[in-house]
Formats: C-alpha cells, sequence, structure tokens
C-alpha cells in the first residue's frame, strides 16, 4: 500500500503517511479512510506525511476531485492539515499545487519541510 492513515490519541490528530507512487485510487482511499478515522476520533486535523513520495500516476484533475470531495463533506468543521513535502522534486511541485488549490477552496492548508515544523503550526 502506498499509504497509511491512523490516528494518533495523544495529539488527537489523523496522520497519513504517503510513500512510493501514488495513484488516483491511493487518493481516493486515502481520503476515505482519513475521513471515517476524523469522524470516529472527532478530529479535523491531519498530518500528511508526502516525504517519501517518488512520483504519482494521477492527474491534476485528481487533485481537484479530491478538494471537491472535501467541500462535500467539510461539514461545519474546519479542516486544518499540515503536508510535509515530498524529498523528490516530481510530486514536490503536485504538493504545492494541492496547497495553492485548497488554500482557494478556503481550506486551512499549509506545507512543510520537517515534520517538527508542520505540529507546531498543527497543533497551535
Amino acid at each position: 500500500m502506498a499509504w497509511q492513515a491512523k490516528f494518533n490519541p495523544e495529539l488527537k490528530i489523523i496522520e497519513l503517511t504517503y510513500a512510493g507512487t501514488i495513484t488516483p485510487a491511493d487518493l481516493e482511499e486515502a481520503y476515505m479512510a482519513s475521513a471515517e478515522l476524523a469522524t470516529q476520533a472527532g478530529t479535523a486535523k491531519f498530518l500528511a506525511d508526502c516525504s517519501e513520495m517518488i512520483g504519482g500516476s494521477y492527474l491534476l484533475t485528481d487533485l481537484y476531485n479530491l478538494i471537491a470531495k472535501f467541500e462535500e463533506s467539510r461539514g461545519t468543521y474546519v479542516i486544518k492539515e499540515a503536508l510535509i513535502l515530498p524529498i523528490s522534486t516530481a510530486p514536490r511541485e503536485d504538493v504545492k499545487f494541492y496547497e495553492t488549490a485548497c488554500m482557494n477552496r478556503g481550506f486551512n492548508m499549509k506545507v512543510f519541510s520537517t515534520v517538527e515544523d508542520a505540529l507546531v503550526w498543527l497543533l497551535s
């Protein structure tokens, strides 16, 4: 599996980890799993560690479709997501694009180079 999602009860956040090559199906499955975990845990804070991504077979339209799913399920809570940038160059640009597209739709998303910096922002 190119992704994992789990609830961190100590920090009260959903932790997503992406590694390797990500497919459109991976994006969909990760969204569904993390949304279910967030609902069960009663949190809207996410840490998405993309540092081990090396690429993807998804298109920018797949990222737009993912954001549309966020909008449909937003409800009354405010999503806050910290994204750790990939080390590889190609997916790094995709993650920055995703951040910008999410922010343009009113989501509180921000990219970081380190987990430590991301957690400081996410938990503030």
